[in-house]
């Protein structure tokens, strides 16, 4: 499966259209036929999604803060526990544990599935309100619905990410600072 070469549209924004090799024939019907495809193997794609970060998570086993890869949270413990992948499976063995998606890969996969019902209820379902998709069983409102809340939630992880890079660099200049006042403080001794 990971040798399994995958498609990014060059075209859609943030290269946000993805498909398998199975649904490449189709794109001729289902994407605008002018855009460009690049083939990635899936190694590549997974890569990108275990390099993002849980922002404002610690792991209970390490430590260690806005870890990256996979998460895993007790589903019996209160306040949570997590562990992230390095700790799965080493510490605290007696836990629950459960997989938790990173928020910003499960937002951008419900906004592609909500953006896959759109074009399905545009092509299958026309003017019909009741229309389900077969594989969500959303409706088109549904799937807006769905598109909204995920751009919220991206939206909510940037602005967060934002707000982390520039309270660091304020950290990394209060630090600089208390450095050069040591040190001034060293010679003047």
């Amino acid at each position: 499966m990971d040798k399994e070469p995958s498609f990014q549209c060059q075209q859609c924004p943030n290269s946000s259209f993805g498909i398998c090799v199975r649904c490449m024939p189709l794109m001729t019907t289902k994407h605008p036929s002018v855009y460009a495809f690049s083939k990635q193997p899936l190694s590549y794609w997974a890569k990108m999604a275990h390099d993002l970060y849980h922002l404002d998570i610690t792991c209970d086993g390490c430590s260690k803060q806005a870890f990256n890869g996979k998460r895993y949270q007790c589903e019996e413990c209160s306040p949570s526990y997590d562990l992230c992948e390095n700790c799965f499976g080493k510490k605290d063995t007696e836990h629950k544990l459960k997989y938790i998606k990173n928020p910003l890969l499960h937002s951008a996969n419900q906004e592609n599935l909500g953006k896959r019902v759109l074009i399905s209820a545009d092509r299958n379902g026309g003017n019909n309100t009741n229309w389900r998709d077969p594989l969500t069983g959303w409706t088109k409102s549904d799937a807006e619905e769905v598109i909204k809340q995920a751009i919220k939630e991206k939206e909510n992880y940037n602005n967060r990410l934002q707000q982390i890079l520039k309270n660091s660099e304020e950290r990394s200049k209060e630090l600089l600072q208390h450095s050069q006042l040591m040190l001034y403080e060293s010679y003047r001794r």
